[in-house]
């Protein structure tokens, strides 16, 4: 069992990254998908701009051109689509992680 000032410790700590990954990460303009691409777009902050296969993605598999035009950026870095109950996150996106972690590891054994 961790002490009291061992946790505040944790705390702060994990309070410190979270205030570094805002600073260090900027957040979801749009996001729209391409039927004819099969992919969903994602603008950034900063002017950047990136795609990703929604096929790809944990969730959106077997979704209709209709549901996956749905999404909605939720947050500073989410992803949603209400239809599909799907949610991902654009850092993770970006990183290359498609979904849950099984997802992952069969895909890139070296995400830890």
């Amino acid at each position: 069992m961790l002490s009291e000032t061992e946790l505040k410790k944790q705390l702060d700590a994990a309070r410190q990254r979270g205030r570094t990954r805002i600073e260090n990460t900027p957040p979801v303009l749009s996001a729209e998908y391409d039927a004819t691409t099969g992919r969903v777009t994602v603008e950034l902050s900063n002017g950047a701009k990136f795609e990703f296969p929604a096929s790809r993605a944990h969730g959106l598999q077997g979704a209709t051109h209709a549901q996956l035009a749905q999404v909605e950026v939720i947050g500073r870095y989410g992803l949603h689509w209400e239809d599909l109950d799907a949610d991902l996150g654009v850092p993770e996106l970006m990183d290359g992680i498609f979904g849950r972690q099984k997802y992952d590891f069969q895909t890139n054994p070296t995400c830890n």
